[in-house]
Formats: structure tokens, sequence, C-alpha cells
């Protein structure tokens, strides 16, 4: 479990040291891809391309998500609800 997941104000983020301001970066990034699984759109969307919500441990691993487009999220005639999958 993450010790930080408390807001930080970003003017005492930039007090920090680099490396203590990447490891909250990457403390919060492993939280929220534990939530990201129970979210309809980014279960279907990391199974679609092959993506391991485990393997992402850091903010360099984002660079193996592909990027959402705003056709992804966009409601269409034959998904009306498209848009509440995307939402944690």
């Amino acid at each position: 479990m993450p010790k930080i997941l408390f807001p930080i104000p970003w003017e005492k983020m930039l007090s920090f040291s680099h490396r203590k301001q990447t490891n909250v970066q990457n403390e919060k990034l492993q939280h929220m891809m534990r939530l990201f699984p129970h979210a309809p759109y980014y279960a279907a969307f990391f199974q679609a391309h092959a993506v391991r919500p485990q393997t992402i441990k850091t903010v360099v691993d984002l660079a193996s998500i592909p990027f959402t487009t705003k056709e992804d999220l966009l409601a269409t005639v034959e998904l009306p609800e498209k848009a509440s999958v995307f939402v944690l």
C-alpha cells in the first residue's frame, strides 16, 4: 500500500527533491493501477492492448500504454453509455 495517497499541494511538491517527487508519483501511480481493472473501459482497453496493469510500476512505464482518444470516449448510437464506463 502506498504511503502517500493524500493530495500534496504542488507548492510543497516543488520543495521535494527530484527523487522524492518521483517516488511520490510512482506510489500514486501504483495505487491508481490497482483501481483500473475495476473500471470497465480500462479493463477492456488493457486487455485489448495486452497491457497488464501490474507491470505499470513507474511513470516511465506509462509509455507502454496507448493513448486514449476523444473518439474512444464519445457516446455512439450503438453505445450511448460509452463515456460512463470510462469513469473509475
